[in-house]
């Protein structure tokens, strides 16, 4: 099963277009997946002084946790939807793995897997240029590539469009295109 997870607000974002464009392409595919829309879901991506309480032992207080968990534990390959702004994900995506990947749950830090997932693809946009993010700013990506190799996903893609704000229509119809490529890559 694929699992995607999406971290955008608005419905009329190219994100949003992203999303559409990868759900089309999986079910052309006739893949099974699950959608995870942590904006939709109205997930709370604030780690509590409650959360906090049972944190320490692998637990939860917020129910969507148990449900998103349950999900991961599911996954063979994950897709993660998301903008980037200001250098880094959107906090729900932030509280997301906060919340939900938690040690003996999700991740480990001594080897043990807890999910089936291999593979991770990342479809993002950003308002500096892909190559900017790169060099300049240390690559923000490795801040989201990080919980996800704690999983045990051992290959993980990264596709942006960069420039987004400034990028004109055929640079968008262009990186469009290529999503199926990349969604048809990963399965």
């Amino acid at each position: 099963m694929i699992t995607i997870v999406y971290a955008h607000p608005w419905d009329g974002s190219f994100n949003n277009a992203m999303l559409k464009e990868t759900k089309k392409v999986l079910n052309n595919n006739g893949q099974e997946y699950t959608l995870i829309d942590l904006n939709k879901d109205n997930f709370n991506p604030v780690m509590t002084q409650n959360d906090l309480s049972v944190y320490g032992k692998s637990g939860f207080k917020d129910p969507v946790v148990d449900k998103y968990i349950q999900i991961l534990q599911k996954t063979e390959k994950i897709i993660f939807i998301f903008p980037i702004w200001w250098m880094g994900a959107p906090a729900i995506l932030k509280g997301f793995f906060d919340k939900v990947f938690l040690t003996n749950k999700i991740v480990s830090f001594e080897g043990k897997k807890f999910t089936k997932v291999e593979k991770a693809l990342l479809l993002t946009t950003s308002e500096f240029t892909t190559e900017r993010l790169i060099k300049e700013l240390d690559d923000p990506i490795k801040v989201v590539e990080y919980p996800i190799k704690s999983m045990g996903v051992s290959k993980i893609k990264w596709h942006n469009l960069g420039n987004i704000i400034l990028s004109e229509k055929p640079e968008r119809v262009e990186f469009f295109k290529q999503i199926n490529n990349f969604v048809e890559d990963l399965i």
